[in-house]
């Protein structure tokens, strides 16, 4: 299987149809793993306001489409993830929260990828990461990306696609 380089995604799929196919990979699985409802997901051109304390979790997309998706929580929406998804309210140990979060990138990756290829064509995915952001870990988006802030009650978090 042939991967598809950025600037041939960018001509197959538009901007607009790798907009349309994260929003919904996300807010599906945020209703069906984490029972949080989506309330807006507006496109941005950065990643704003970053805290060193957010999860940032990503993974590689290696075929057909090559790429990398990525998430950023606040330590705020994490604890609440957590809270419905493991059904405890106390303190959890950094590597269960980090393979939960590994889990709902895994869906929300399989969910997008989904909504772009074939029934019959195969993808493939790395193994997603998880850590905490900070100065030296986040890296500038390239041209081709798309970055959403979706809210859900009163808290953001960010999803980007990063064409490579």
């Amino acid at each position: 299987m042939k991967s598809i380089s950025a600037g041939e995604v960018a001509m197959v799929y538009n901007m607009t149809i790798l907009n349309q196919a994260l929003k919904q990979a996300v807010s599906y699985s945020f209703a069906n793993l984490v029972f949080l409802h989506i309330d807006s997901a507006e496109q941005k051109k950065k990643i704003e306001s970053l805290k060193s304390d957010d999860y940032w979790i990503t993974v590689d997309f290696i075929e057909p489409i090559k790429g990398k998706l990525g998430l950023i929580f606040a330590n705020g929406l994490t604890s609440e993830i957590m809270e419905t998804v493991v059904d405890s309210r106390s303190s959890l140990p950094d590597d269960m929260i980090e393979e939960t979060l590994k889990e709902i990138q895994n869906t929300i990756a399989g969910r997008f990828l989904a909504n772009l290829v074939s029934n019959e064509e195969q993808f493939r995915i790395g193994f997603p990461e998880c850590q905490r952001v900070n100065n030296k870990t986040f890296s500038e988006l390239n041209g081709h990306s798309i970055v959403i802030e979706f809210s859900t009650y009163d808290t953001q978090f960010y999803a980007y696609f990063q064409l490579q």
